[in-house]
């Protein structure tokens, strides 16, 4: 028996398991939501007037007891900036409060949803709450498309399907929306179709994996050792390529959308919990695939020395 094969077999199912999430992550309205390759903002399309910018607040000067006529002056003029400028705070949290309501009410007038969020297979839709300003909004996903593989992220296309069925009949070029965004998009379609087909590799060697490791643990034959050890490999080899994959798509993704989509209120963020989950996947699966290249090792020397222990019994 080789002991030694509960450790890749443990470790398998973990990297199996975490593969799977990273495959079907998001395939169903509420389902895994937060793990997306890559988020699109689209809650300030066509809201240009209100964009916001974050000024530093002045210090508010103090009010001072008077020591004499001069202080006196000088007290009652910071007081009166003091209050002014405290008005002009609250005016300003009250203003922040209208427009994220305005952005709200805007996204919903003009028909589109808030967010589009990528996922392996799919696309998801939705709107944030309690508003899209709100530091800590939530995703609310009201949409998914079907799960289809080498799925293709299409964002031009529900944008103007909404937009035509909203009371303002807009379309994209009426909102100046650039078409360098999905361009970028359609250049990446052959990465997203690379990662699919990795995970694909790296799931199926690692399921086989789980099912020769009790056959390893009873007989430690060294042919099925060295099985084990190659089949741990790939899947170790396809699942770091997928996740070196995802990671590049994330970054050049975020990076054009939001360089071109700025000017049109659309921003991008790449989903790092996504990362985490592949890049653990990883990790697992190279434990497994050491402890199994170790392992064959061992036996292949132990063999050799049995081997040559036999030849000197035999001259003897």
């Amino acid at each position: 028996m080789r002991p030694i094969a509960v450790i890749p077999l443990v470790f398998s199912i973990v990297a199996f398991v975490l593969s799977i999430l990273c495959l079907f992550a998001g395939t169903k309205p509420g389902y895994m939501e937060e793990y997306h390759i890559i988020t699109v903002n689209t809650s300030g399309l066509g809201q240009n007037l209100f964009k916001q910018s974050a000024a530093p607040s002045a210090t508010t000067p103090a009010c001072t007891k008077p020591t004499s006529l001069g202080s006196l002056i000088s007290g009652a003029k910071d007081c009166v900036e003091g209050a002014a400028s405290n008005a002009v705070d609250e005016i300003q949290n009250i203003a922040n409060e209208v427009a994220g309501d305005i952005v709200d009410k805007l996204s919903q007038k003009i028909g589109i949803k808030q967010f589009y969020s990528l996922h392996l297979m799919n696309r998801c839709e939705g709107n944030y709450k309690p508003n899209a300003t709100d530091p800590s909004a939530s995703k609310n996903v009201t949409k998914c498309s079907n799960q289809t593989a080498m799925y293709h992220f299409d964002i031009t296309t529900p944008l103007n399907a909404e937009l035509a069925k909203g009371p303002l009949n807009l379309t994209l070029e009426k909102l100046h929306f650039p078409d360098d965004i999905q361009d970028g998009l359609d250049g990446l379609s052959v990465g997203l179709n690379a990662i699919f087909v990795f995970y694909a590799i790296g799931i199926a060697s690692s399921g086989i994996v789980i099912l020769l490791c009790p056959l390893y643990f009873f007989f430690g034959l060294p042919m099925l050792t060295l099985l084990n050890s190659c089949l741990a490999s790939l899947s170790f080899t396809a699942l770091i390529i997928s996740s070196a994959i995802v990671t590049v798509v994330q970054k050049k993704a975020a990076g054009f959308i939001n360089k071109y989509g700025g000017k049109v209120g659309i921003e991008a963020y790449p989903g790092g919990k996504y990362l985490a989950l592949t890049w653990s996947s990883v990790a697992f699966m190279g434990v497994a695939s050491i402890v199994c290249a170790i392992d064959y090792t061992a036996l292949k020397r132990r063999k050799r020395r049995e081997l040559s222990e036999k030849g000197e019994h035999g001259r003897c």
